[in-house]
C-alpha cells in the first residue's frame, strides 16, 4: 500500500467503538471514531482523506444508511461499510444495491472476518485510486501530438492513440507489425529483447525517431509500446524511466512535457 489507511468507525455506543479500536490497535491503520453520523461527517471533513468508513446502522438521529449516503455524496472515493444485526432491513439492502455500501458486517462480528473485510476495503480503495489515475493518464496520452502504438507479444497492434489513427488509419489494428509497418519491426524486436530500443525509421517518405519499451506486469511480458516523433531533431532525446511502476516519457522538445503510459521492465535514456 502506498500510505497508511485512515478508518472512521461510527457507533452511538462507546463500548462498541472501544472494541473496534482494540481490534485494530496492532494494525498499521490511522483510527478515528465518532458517536453519531453528524459527528462522523465533521470528522471526515476535518480529517481528509478518510479511506474507509464503518458505521452502525441503528443510531439515534441520522441512521447508518443515511450517514453513508451523505458520505457517498460528498466523498464518493471512500469505501463504506455498514455494521448491523439487521441485514435484511430494506434500507440496508437498497444501499448495497445502489453501491453506497461495499460490505455489511453483522453483529456480533467475527474478529478475523472483520479484519479481512478491512483489508479487502483497503485494496478496493487503492484499486479505485489507481484506475482513476490510469484513466486520467491515458486521456492525457491521447491528447499528445505523438504517434503511439501498443503491440502484444505476437507483434499485433492492439492499441493506437488518435494521432496514430490519423496518420495510419484504424485498419492497422489487430494487424501484425511485419505486415503493416515492417519499418519498425527491428526496433520493436530489439525492445522485446533488451527492454528498450530507439532508432530513426523511414515511413511513407518521412523520417521518424522511434522509441520502444517492453511492457511488463507482475514479471510477465505484455508486449511493448512504441512512440514515433516526426518533429524530434537529432540532438534531442526522450527519457524513458521507471516511475512508480509505470513508464514516463519526457520530451526535451516539449519543454519538459511528461506522461505515463504503462509498466516498464526498466528505464533507460535514449540518446542519438
Amino acid at each position: 500500500m502506498n500510505r497508511k489507511i485512515r478508518i472512521l468507525f461510527v457507533d452511538d455506543e462507546q463500548s462498541i467503538l472501544n472494541s473496534m479500536k482494540r481490534l485494530f490497535m496492532n494494525c498499521d491503520y490511522d483510527i478515528l471514531t465518532a458517536i453519531s453520523g453528524e459527528q462522523g461527517l465533521e470528522k471526515i471533513k476535518n480529517s481528509q482523506p478518510v479511506h474507509i468508513v464503518v458505521s452502525d446502522y441503528r443510531m439515534p438521529g441520522m441512521n447508518g444508511v443515511e450517514f453513508l449516503k451523505a458520505v457517498s455524496k460528498y466523498w464518493p472515493d471512500s469505501v463504506r461499510i455498514i455494521l448491523s444485526g439487521y441485514v435484511d432491513t430494506a434500507n440496508v439492502i437498497a444501499a448495497i444495491n445502489s453501491g453506497q455500501v461495499f460490505k455489511v458486517i453483522t453483529k456480533p462480528w467475527n474478529d478475523d472476518d472483520f479484519r479481512n473485510i478491512i483489508i479487502d476495503s483497503a485494496e478496493k480503495y487503492y484499486t479505485q485510486e489507481h484506475n482513476m489515475e490510469t484513466s486520467s493518464v491515458w486521456k492525457l496520452v491521447e491528447s499528445l501530438p505523438l504517434i503511439m502504438l501498443k503491440f502484444n507479444n505476437g507483434g499485433e497492434i492492439v492499441w493506437m492513440n488518435p494521432k496514430a489513427v490519423e496518420v495510419f488509419g484504424e485498419k492497422m489494428l489487430q494487424k501484425n507489425t511485419t505486415e503493416v509497418l515492417p519499418e519498425i519491426k527491428e526496433v520493436v524486436s530489439d525492445a522485446k529483447d533488451a527492454g528498450e530500443a530507439s532508432d530513426v525509421v523511414l515511413i511513407g517518405g518521412k523520417y521518424y525517431k522511434a522509441y520502444a519499451a517492453k511492457l511488463q506486469k507482475n514479471g510477465s511480458s505484455e508486449g511493448c509500446i512504441l512512440v514515433l516523433d516526426l518533429k524530434v531533431r537529432m540532438s534531442e532525446n526522450i527519457l524513458i524511466r521507471e516511475l512508480g511502476g509505470d513508464i514516463a516519457f519526457e520530451s526535451e522538445s516539449g519543454r519538459g512535457t511528461a506522461f505515463t503510459v504503462s509498466r516498464p521492465a526498466a528505464g533507460v535514456k535514449f540518446d542519438e
